[in-house]
């Protein structure tokens, strides 16, 4: 498993510059409407290949007045492992704005697809809930995608699981049992009625 130790922004939505450091592997934001809660995600959203959380256009990311914007990011190995360490940087081309282009500790990639090789992200939003309240089935197909993108070497062509709980564990290998009593993730919980 990967995190972000630090994230940089540059002329990104409501963003000048910022520069985050991680002071423990949680994170917690808060603060008032339109303070740039969602501009955070947003920004980590879009170091993985697509259109990002909102789905934006490449000319609603620069801040207004700016042509040109850029996300950093320092991903690291959760277990230490140094080998495991890459700058992430995705940002408009300058020469084409309208295009965006990644790199990798510097390195220009020619294939969007090769930042799937050190980092992949996976997104529960508002719009998502849906998932929680239907049958075991979708259930079982989102965690059976979960699950290949946090650990790329399970099986490509497994079915979908019908107990999410049990199939997130096999995410990852060394994952410890499920507790006893704990409901799947297709019985809705009383929070959420």
């Amino acid at each position: 498993m990967a995190c972000i130790t630090r994230l940089t922004l540059t002329d990104f939505r409501n963003y000048r510059r910022l520069s985050w450091q991680a002071a423990q592997p949680v994170t917690v934001i808060t603060g008032p409407n339109g303070s740039g809660k969602t501009n955070l995600l947003e920004a980590v959203s879009l170091l993985v290949p697509g259109r990002g959380l909102r789905g934006a256009r490449m000319d609603e990311l620069p801040r207004h007045g700016a042509a040109l914007w850029g996300v950093a990011a320092q991903v690291e190995a959760m277990d230490g492992d140094e080998a495991l360490s890459v700058q992430l940087a995705t940002g408009a081309d300058p020469l084409r704005p309208e295009r965006r282009v990644f790199r990798v500790d510097g390195q220009a990639l020619r294939n969007r697809d090769g930042v799937g090789e050190y980092f992949s992200a996976v997104w529960i939003t508002p719009q998502m809930d849906r998932l929680f309240l239907e049958g075991a089935g979708g259930g079982g197909v989102f965690s059976t995608g979960w699950c290949r993108r946090l650990n790329p070497a399970m099986p490509v062509n497994s079915q979908p699981m019908t107990a999410p709980w049990r199939s997130a564990a096999a995410c990852w290998p060394s994952a410890t049992p499920i507790p006893a009593g704990l409901p799947p993730l297709s019985t809705p919980w009383p929070a959420m009625r």
